[in-house]
């Protein structure tokens, strides 16, 4: 629905075709609980996919905005659902555990254990 129809998610006075933050973190939030629903990892690659926003404009929500903007708090949102959705999914016997560990090693700073000596 958002990536072919981008205008809904823009701002309706629509200044320099902006986004309207709260519009968006709104479907974050959806876009949270449908990953959740259906046991899948959130990250910002599926989050472009989902909405149609561009990789580059949320790199500059984080990049060129100050802590506590709503841009820069949804790519933190997103950073932090990652690390809980792989969380999530470790435990939830879907899989095996130890397929999840290899991203919360590289992403979220997790130690993968080592084999026993």
């Amino acid at each position: 629905v958002f990536k072919v129809n981008p205008q809904y998610l823009k701002d309706d006075r629509n200044i320099n075709n902006q986004y309207n933050t709260e519009k968006v973190d709104n479907i974050l939030n959806l876009y949270i609980d449908l990953c959740n629903d259906y046991e899948k990892i959130i990250n910002i690659t599926g989050f472009t996919f989902f909405t149609g926003i561009h990789r580059d404009t949320l790199n500059n929500w984080v990049n060129g905005s100050r802590p506590g903007t709503i841009g820069f708090d949804i790519c933190k949102k997103i950073d932090q659902m990652r690390e809980e959705s792989l969380v999530g999914l470790q435990i939830s016997g879907k899989n095996n555990p130890m397929c999840y560990m290899p991203s919360l090693n590289k992403y979220c700073g997790f130690n993968m254990p080592s084999p026993a000596r």
